[in-house]
């Protein structure tokens, strides 16, 4: 009777004891932290005549869809959660060997969500994103031989 009042006695403080302990990093990241999934993303070289300079320039359209997933425990709208976030994205030649080019942007910038608002973003059901990045104007050459090696781009990270 009294081992088993002292095992009891042992496994309450061993549970008592865990509780004050921190929440293990992935964990807490997990219910504190939002996400963008990104489930497709689809590029398109392009030229248009800057309306600034007048001069062509060389650029992507960057479009696909994507799923919002708010933090567990406090969660924000997306437009909140994006506030100082970008995606960003690599590009790719056709033998799959990485540019050295990236583009990121931030909700407000790119047209996300139906009706291209951020703001109509529903939590846990795809939106479409799109954006056009310039890549190289006309006086540099070197960007726009990397601009036509561009096959695919893929989504890197949103922070």
């Amino acid at each position: 009777m009294f081992v088993m009042i002292v095992c009891v006695a042992v496994v309450f403080l061993t549970n008592c004891a865990t509780v004050g302990k921190k929440v293990p990093a992935p964990l807490e990241e997990a219910l504190t932290e939002p996400k963008v999934e990104v489930l497709e993303v689809k590029v398109e070289k392009v030229t248009w005549i800057s309306q600034v300079w007048g001069e062509k320039v060389y650029g992507v359209n960057i479009t696909g869809k994507a799923v919002y997933h708010p933090a567990k425990v406090g969660g924000k709208s997306f437009v909140e959660a994006t506030k100082g976030k970008e995606f960003y994205f690599d590009f790719y030649d056709s033998q799959g060997l990485k540019l050295p080019l990236q583009v990121s942007f931030n909700a407000q910038e790119g047209k996300c969500g139906p009706n291209g608002m951020p703001e109509n973003v529903v939590p846990g059901e795809p939106f479409t994103f799109e954006k056009r990045a310039g890549i190289a104007s006309e006086d540099e050459p070197d960007r726009i031989a990397l601009w036509e090696r561009i096959a695919t781009t893929k989504f890197v990270k949103w922070e």
